[in-house]
């Protein structure tokens, strides 16, 4: 599947490839202050928009999901079956076996290495600061919270990822899951609004792109 056969979607696509990193970062940062901004008013429609909120999820979401995750998806597209070649003829035959098994390595992978030991210690790290909390305190929120962010992760992220390495091309990885974040964020700030607590919402919210943690229910952050 590669949306670039739409005519309204061309240049974009020549972007991706012409300036691949830039556009990249640009996408999460666009997407992530926008489901930003979609959080912050379902969870208090009586509080003014928090800029420097917005401003510090779009910065993390160009570094992390637009520039990190260029570079990560683009080794898990191109190095990864070499790797596993190179560690074991069987292993090369087993990524062989089926087109399935490759995208299933490469959704393992990032969701049982990447997320757990990389996207949620920053996660914890950043909301702990917009929330004005010391490390302790963040360290202690993590305490709690972690395995019920990370199976709500799973729930929703495993399916929509395999899709992703299954099925995208390469270079709309990023833009996909930019994408289907923020209809992430959107679900969740609709959801909370009527039934969830701030505390479901944020454990609910976070997931493999900034955007994803969106809707956590978070103080705004001290100036």
């Amino acid at each position: 599947f590669n949306p670039a056969s739409s005519k309204l979607l061309k240049s974009y696509s020549k972007f991706l490839v012409t300036h691949p990193l830039e556009t990249k970062a640009g996408t999460a940062a666009i997407l992530a202050a926008a489901g930003d901004a979609i959080a912050q008013k379902s969870s208090d429609a009586s509080k003014d928009y928090d800029p420097t909120r917005g401003a510090s999820f779009a910065l993390f979401a160009a570094m992390y999901t637009g520039a990190f995750q260029h570079y990560w998806f683009g080794w898990e597209n191109t190095k990864l079956s070499f790797v596993a070649a190179e560690l074991s003829p069987a292993l090369a035959l087993f990524f062989a076996s089926s087109a399935a098994v490759l995208p299933t390595a490469k959704l393992v992978l990032n969701q049982f290495v990447v997320v757990p030991f990389l996207y949620m210690p920053l996660f914890f790290a950043l909301t702990g600061y917009m929330a004005g909390l010391t490390q302790e305190e963040s360290l202690d929120r993590a305490k709690q919270m972690y395995g019920q962010i990370l199976v709500r992760n799973y729930w929703y992220w495993l399916p929509v990822q395999f899709v992703q390495f299954a099925l995208i091309a390469p270079e709309w990885q990023i833009p996909y899951v930019c994408g289907a974040s923020l209809i992430w964020t959107i679900i969740l700030s609709s959801a909370s609004s009527a039934t969830a607590t701030p505390a479901e919402t944020a454990a609910g919210a976070v997931a493999i792109s900034t955007s994803s943690v969106e809707a956590a229910d978070l103080p705004a952050m001290r100036v």
